[in-house]
């Protein structure tokens, strides 16, 4: 009884890949970010520019890259919203996606640039919180935590 209940498991063990494998095939393999409008793929038709727009910013995660973000705030600072037909309304969420997005990569990089200056206190010093005061990290946890509470 137990030697069947071992092989039982096994084979389950085994067939559970093959089972997965068609299903894993079948799922989309494009990432969000890889269909949205470029530099090169923006449109001068004025309605085919503001439906580009609406998806580019639509399409704005922590993930984007950088040159999305910067797209599309070319195209919000510039106030082409206006010429675009946009209400307040849809320019104010526009402007809002995109200044958040912006927001998390200043955070991320002063945050990543902060965690570099800690890391050589980890181990190094005999006394941690010494050499954490002397160093000038302090200071700039600080000015970090300023400027990300001033945000809020």
């Amino acid at each position: 009884m137990n030697k069947k209940l071992q092989a039982s498991v096994l084979a389950g063990v085994l067939l559970v890949p093959a089972i997965l494998t068609p299903i894993a095939e079948a799922a989309p393999a494009v990432q969000p970010s890889a269909s949205l409008p470029t530099q090169a793929t923006m449109s001068t038709d004025p309605v085919v520019l503001k439906q580009q727009l609406i998806t580019l910013v639509h399409g704005l995660t922590e993930l984007s890259p950088r040159e999305q973000i910067t797209l599309a705030q070319s195209y919000i600072t510039t106030n082409q919203t206006n010429e675009l037909g946009f209400t307040d309304k849809e320019k104010e969420l526009l402007e809002a996606k995109v200044a958040y997005i912006d927001a998390y990569f200043q955070h991320r990089a002063a945050i990543a640039q902060l965690g570099q200056k800690i890391a050589p206190l980890l181990f190094t010093h005999s006394s941690l919180v010494e050499a954490y005061e002397t160093s000038k990290v302090q200071q700039d946890y600080k000015d970090i935590d300023s400027k990300m509470s001033s945000t809020n």
